[in-house]
């Protein structure tokens, strides 16, 4: 076992860079020399790997939850109860219950500050109470919960959580800098997770390698893009909104779009190019014919839609022209037959996470 000293009421005011390495942490302190850094800053990790050139898109959103009075027969051994329909969660808090909810427009924290930056002096600060956004959720669970009319609200808790573009949280090593490692992104989930991500990630910076197949919540996952703050913002909210949401197949996110785009994108669109998103490229996923709507966010778009029309891929293929665009694993096929134009677009199939 290794040794740790934690010391509290630091602030890191930068970083001492040798050879694109982090050579020691500037601290309200004073400098302290290092080999490694683990950026777990929570909301501040953002603030903080900027100040070593590395991007880590978090965006702070406004999070509500109460705790009630005591609820009449309510065990204390109550399990954690959540309803994925009705967006909220319950769990048992010294005879009460905490509940809270995700709703379908969540709110972001805008600070004020340049680039959204979070105040160095939030910590332990709460936002004032919001009952007025927080009614949809009390309506949802009393209907779950009927005891809830009987009992009143001892305390609400209503702060800034903070939330990455896919909704997934963020561990590994940066791409920017080779010794600083990144652990944030949690909110909430921290707390269920807290234990398995941090032995993955302690792994991870004492053996140089992670000890399992990490990527859907590695830092690599994301891109230059992910630096576009409004756009981090748009994406981050429509992953909170889908937080208690069927993740369907083929389900395209639609916020921040379009990012990039091909020399191709117009003439595509023209062709009634049904297009995805990843990693901000506008792709086509599938064409719609005439008098189809080009559903992008349904999740039964991608089965009645590119699945009849991959047939058309291979036969443009064989009889004319495919020019693969090296924006995007699809193939784009055209040609002329009997003064008719033919454009297709090669399937994606399941695209795990939403975000991108």
């Amino acid at each position: 076992m290794h040794g740790a000293q934690l010391i509290e009421g630091v602030r890191v005011t930068g970083f001492e860079m040798k050879e694109g390495r982090i050579a020691a942490v500037e601290t309200s302190a004073g400098r302290i020399g290092c080999e490694t850094v683990v950026n777990c800053g929570g909301q501040w990790a953002r603030q903080i790997g900027a100040q070593a050139g590395v991007s880590v898109p978090l965006q702070p959103v406004k999070h509500q939850y109460i705790v009630t009075e005591p609820v009449p027969g309510l065990a204390a051994d109550a399990p954690t109860l959540r309803d994925p329909d009705r967006r909220t969660y319950f769990k048992e808090e010294v005879g009460g219950l905490v509940m809270g909810g995700y709703e379908p427009d969540p709110q972001p924290w805008h600070t004020g500050l340049p680039g959204g930056d979070v105040p160095d002096e939030w910590e332990f600060r709460l936002f004032d109470d919001d009952f007025d956004h927080f009614e949809q959720h009390l309506e949802q669970a009393i209907a779950r919960v009927p005891a809830l009319t009987q009992v009143g609200v001892r305390q609400m808790i209503h702060g800034p959580e903070s939330f990455t573009p896919d909704g997934n949280f963020i561990l590994g090593k940066a791409p920017e800098c080779v010794n600083m490692f990144v652990g944030a992104g949690f909110n909430a989930f921290g707390i269920a997770s807290g234990g398995g991500a941090g032995w993955a990630l302690a792994e991870w910076v004492a053996r140089g390698e992670a000890p399992l197949d990490l990527w859907a919540v590695d830092i690599r996952r994301f891109a230059g893009v992910h630096r576009n703050r409004p756009r981090v913002e748009a994406r981050t909210l429509e992953a909170c909104a889908k937080h208690y949401t069927i993740a369907w197949p083929h389900d395209e996110p639609v916020s921040g779009r379009p990012c990039l785009t091909s020399p191709l994108y117009d003439r595509l669109k023209a062709r009634r190019a049904v297009f995805g998103s990843k990693l901000g490229w506008e792709r086509p996923n599938w064409f719609a014919p005439e008098g189809r709507r080009r559903a992008t966010s349904l999740p039964w778009a991608g089965k009645t839609g590119s699945a009849r029309w991959a047939r058309s891929t291979g036969r443009c293929a064989r009889r004319w022209a495919c020019s693969i665009s090296p924006h995007s694993p699809n193939s784009s096929c055209a040609g002329r037959a009997r003064r008719r134009r033919w454009s297709a677009s090669a399937p994606t199939g399941w695209r795990g996470n939403r975000g991108g």
